[in-house]
């Protein structure tokens, strides 16, 4: 979707956030109406899947495999309605949550599962190996749905409520990541300074037994340079969540996805020749001169700069656009009962519902090629940019 998948963070009580939602007046009532038919539409799913599994332990021999069976079916039928109860429940409300709304990031699965295993651990009602055993099954289920670009899961980080019972999932985690070993899902753990150094540890064991997973990410760096980049808090900021390709979102409270790309070195090209592309003689740009007009290497770089800032600009109001229509088009209603604001503000997800709309413009670096120039023009003092 234009904007970006939206993390799984199960929210329970919908129904009734949706009628008090509904009662202060606020929005369109047909979005409300929405929101309800969208969850009908979810338990509907949860009951025929229950129905399925019901047929199959029927039918089924083995007595270890008919139990688990019944297991399915009673908790599908039991997340039809009211909030999960258990960790079974809690994974299962998410996989096909995440199967009936297309969404394919599961956001800070630790924060989302971890109070649900660790209530479930100790009070007896599962083991370890029990609850390693659902854990590893969501991972092949994933592994299964297959895109290589997604299914992110992120653990660890700064910010996290409950941080010791989150700790206990990332470390499940890790563990069902050495046993299975695949590139999906995109296991990413965020690291910083306070955490659990038993977490940290488990993570580069993981990676030196040959595990491309988890991804490394370090809040003490990333947090501030998101909220300086997003304009946000730094308390809003460490629900960052890296997906796709690596592009940030804030979990649950914004949008955003890499729909505009710009050719850097092509833009730094033009810079050095005046506003024209030297292959076409086409004039693209603002005229900067060119490179023999520039004194020292920090002119050129803020002409550069200019020269892609008038490029990024064209990029974000095409890209507003396309998130204007495309709200104007489509409501995203399991996306929009997802998301922290949409049912407070009683709008859809793209239509004045999610808070934060963010621009991702992706391009090559050009630092070579700057190095290239820097040592051209301040150590052989060539002013011409086709004289070698």
């Amino acid at each position: 979707m234009p904007g970006g998948d939206p993390a799984v963070k199960p929210r329970f009580g919908l129904r009734a956030e949706i009628a008090e939602a509904s009662r202060t007046g606020r929005g369109d009532p047909a979005f409300f109406t929405m929101l309800g038919a969208a969850l009908d539409i979810f338990a509907e799913a949860a009951l025929r899947y229950a129905a399925q599994a019901r047929r199959m332990a029927r039918d089924e021999t083995d007595d270890t495999l008919r139990r688990r069976l019944l297991l399915i079916e009673q908790d599908l039928t039991h997340i039809a309605g009211p909030r999960p109860e258990t960790y079974h429940q809690a994974v299962q409300l998410l996989w096909l949550y995440s199967l009936v709304s297309l969404v394919k990031n599961y956001g800070r699965l630790d924060v989302v599962l971890g109070h649900h295993l660790c209530a479930d651990l100790d009070s007896g009602r599962l083991t370890r190996q029990q609850a390693f055993d659902m854990t590893e099954g969501l991972w092949r289920l994933i592994i299964a749905r297959g895109n290589n670009y997604n299914n992110r899961i992120v653990i660890g980080g700064a910010g996290r409520p409950h941080e010791a019972n989150a700790d206990r999932f990332a470390m499940l985690a890790l563990d069902v990541q050495a046993k299975i070993n695949d590139m999906l899902p995109q296991l990413s753990l965020r690291c910083h300074k306070g955490m659990d150094p038993a977490l940290w540890k488990k993570a580069l064991d993981v990676l030196a037994g040959g595990s491309t997973f988890p991804i490394l990410y370090n809040d003490d760096v990333n947090v501030p340079a998101v909220a300086k980049a997003f304009n946000i808090a730094p308390a809003e900021a460490q629900d960052y969540f890296p997906y796709g390709c690596g592009e940030y979102v804030i979990a649950n409270k914004s949008v955003g996805s890499p729909d505009a790309a710009i050719n850097v070195l092509k833009v730094l090209d033009v810079t050095l020749h005046n506003g024209v592309d030297p292959f076409t003689g086409i004039a693209m740009g603002e005229k900067s001169g060119g490179l023999a007009s520039f004194a020292t290497f920090d002119r050129l770089l803020e002409a550069f700069h200019r020269q892609l800032e008038r490029e990024i600009t064209v990029c974000a109001e095409a890209q507003s656009v396309i998130y204007r229509e495309t709200g104007r088009q489509t409501a995203f209603p399991f996306y929009s009962l997802l998301y922290d604001d949409c049912i407070g503000r009683g709008a859809p997800l793209l239509a004045g519902g999610v808070r934060i709309v963010i621009v991702i413009v992706i391009g090559p670096s050009t630092v070579g090629v700057l190095v290239l120039v820097l040592d051209s023009v301040l150590q052989h003092r060539h002013k011409d940019p086709t004289d070698g």
